[in-house]
């Protein structure tokens, strides 16, 4: 699920290039945000996890990051 999750061409990922953006223009701003919220993908999960019950962002982190089994 992870190596999904990192690969370049998973859906609405954003790239090494955008971060690495955002933080240069946080550095330099006078004053920085607290947070950056970086890419499409980011600002949709964030607004899923503001918006669902607790049991619905649990069952999504579930099916992305599924628990390993035993052993």
């Amino acid at each position: 699920a992870l190596t999904r999750s990192f690969a370049d061409d998973a859906p609405g990922a954003t790239t090494a290039d955008d971060v690495a953006r955002a933080c240069v223009a946080a550095a330099r701003a006078e004053r920085p945000p607290t947070r950056v919220v970086v890419g499409d993908l980011a600002e949709r999960l964030i607004r899923t996890r503001a918006t669902s019950p607790d049991e619905a962002w649990d069952a999504l982190l579930e099916s992305m990051y599924p628990r390993p089994g035993p052993g």
